[in-house]
């Protein structure tokens, strides 16, 4: 597993250390290269083919309707 050195994944390096979690056997701590749509544009082929895992909670977020201004809860539209 990639983990970019950068935000938020600092913390969750921080606390996987803290925690010594071992369910997760290979954690590669990554320094960032280029910004997050160059990042992103690096990494959409090996996507698009399927080589990532994409959570089933994820999948169903992106199949409801976005929810706009005025819902009772973005939650869902900012977390995808």
């Amino acid at each position: 597993m990639l983990i970019e050195e950068r935000g938020s994944g600092t913390a969750l390096l921080q606390d996987i250390s803290y925690n010594d979690i071992r369910s997760v056997r290979e954690i590669f701590p990554v320094e960032p290269v280029g910004d997050k749509a160059m990042r992103m544009s690096a990494q959409s082929a090996g996507i698009e083919a399927g080589r990532v895992y994409i959570p089933e909670w994820i999948v169903r977020i992106r199949a409801a309707p976005p929810v706009f201004a005025g819902a009772a809860s973005r939650d869902a539209a900012l977390s995808v």
